[in-house]
């Protein structure tokens, strides 16, 4: 091209092909509009906590989790998907107290309740959307009667840290990593970062959301030829 145009090959700028993930995924509409709305495909590692908001649920864990992740992996969020009960005055406060703590750690835009968008919850399709998105699976219950996101996690071929409790060990086996609901946040951090660093498959998967999306490649390569022409 650039010897028939008389053109130097340094000026050439080469588009790649690119992926979309809300059509290759199937999401559901609300899903991709989350997905747009929060950004989430240029985040990583995408931390998944598919659990209502309850205080046995130990949610802070997650946050102080995060917080320490973030000196690893800058772009990291956390994604936690249940409502609270409505019903249950306790539960409400508690959210208030985790969007309180949330933003005193400096985690207002990378810590994401959704029940602050879809107040009345996901649907099971809606769940499966985002554990198809996510890197890893961060478990901190202090009670868990039989542990549902161990089956949804491990068919969904994510790596799991969860609580070491009895019914979650029951169902994970050896196939989780496990740490106590009072673990040193810095702690647990490490090892999720350790097992994310050593895992190629997240790497790959990452760089891909991050730089062969549509989206990705129309930031990089296709905006500044549009800024250019003006």
């Amino acid at each position: 091209l650039a010897k028939l145009m008389n053109l130097d090959p340094q000026s050439i700028m080469v588009i790649p092909d690119g992926i979309d993930l809300a059509t290759f995924f199937g999401l559901q509409a609300r899903t991709a509009n989350l997905v747009e709305t929060l950004q989430i495909s240029q985040c990583a590692p995408i931390l998944l906590t598919p659990v209502r908001i309850a205080r046995r649920k130990n949610l802070e864990l997650t946050l102080d989790t995060l917080a320490e992740l973030r000196h690893d992996f800058p772009q990291a969020i956390l994604v936690v998907t249940g409502p609270p009960n409505m019903r249950n005055p306790a539960n409400v406060e508690y959210l208030e107290m985790l969007q309180r703590h949330r933003r005193s750690l400096g985690l207002d835009g990378c810590a994401h309740f959704l029940a602050e968008y879809l107040p009345e919850g996901l649907s099971p399709a809606e769940l499966a959307d985002f554990y198809r998105l996510a890197d890893l699976m961060l478990l901190p219950s202090r009670e868990e009667g039989f542990g549902m996101p161990i089956l949804e996690a491990g068919v969904s071929g994510l790596p799991i840290f969860c609580s070491d409790l009895p019914a979650l060990r029951g169902l994970a086996g050896e196939a989780a990593e496990y740490f106590s609901p009072d673990e040193d946040p810095r702690r647990l951090a490490f090892r999720i970062t350790q097992t994310l660093q050593g895992d190629s498959r997240y790497r790959l998967k990452a760089r891909i959301r991050q730089e062969y999306t549509w989206e990705a490649v129309y930031r990089r390569n296709v905006a500044p030829l549009l800024e250019r022409r003006q």
